[in-house]
């Protein structure tokens, strides 16, 4: 990892929270005024995945893994470029977040998603996340919105790591950002 690392999640991030902010718990003011040290954090303590294509980035999804998270490993903040959604885009970053979970020995994993964000719900039916496991309210930017959680057995698929260009040409690029140096 280099040090510039932290500008391209932030340019991503801020890009996804600009484009939907509907769809996130963070905003763009609080995230936009996040110092270089807060975005090095958010490398170092949880797994981004970032979708490239033709070097333009196009989605991004992070995989919360707090060692200290009584509540298992958590997918959060998938976002795709709205002119590159429908394409799988977002399921090879989910299925890349899931891999990466796997072999960190996660069992399941788990997200929340807006209880109104019905073509969420549809999309991670599709990727396997069943009906919701629980149901809370939770302030998001003065307002009073409800999330419900989902979860997702995970199989071992260490022996099946990935291959984005496999996958799709369009997504060869992908990398996954760990923070350790940053």
């Amino acid at each position: 990892m280099n040090g510039s690392d932290w500008r391209a999640l932030r340019s991503l991030r801020l890009r996804a929270l600009r484009a939907s902010p509907e769809s996130f718990f963070g905003d763009l003011s609080t995230e936009g005024n996040y110092s270089k040290q807060a975005w090095r954090d958010e490398l170092s303590d949880h797994i981004w995945v970032i979708a490239k294509s033709r070097m333009r980035k196009i989605g991004l999804v992070k995989l919360n893994h707090e060692p200290a998270a009584a509540d298992g490993m958590h997918l959060e903040a998938l976002w795709v470029d709205p002119q590159r959604r429908r394409r799988r885009v977002g399921a090879l970053l989910v299925q890349a977040a899931e891999n990466i979970a796997a072999e960190l020995g996660a069992r399941e994993l788990k997200l929340w998603i807006f209880v109104e964000n019905e073509e969420a719900q549809a999309f991670y039916a599709r990727q396997g996340y069943g009906t919701p496991i629980r149901r809370q309210p939770l302030e998001v930017n003065g307002q009073t919105r409800h999330e419900q959680e989902y979860e997702k057995e995970l199989r071992d698929n260490r022996s099946h790591t990935m291959d984005m260009e496999a996958k799709q040409p369009a997504l060869a690029d992908a990398a996954g950002l760990r923070g350790t140096d940053g």
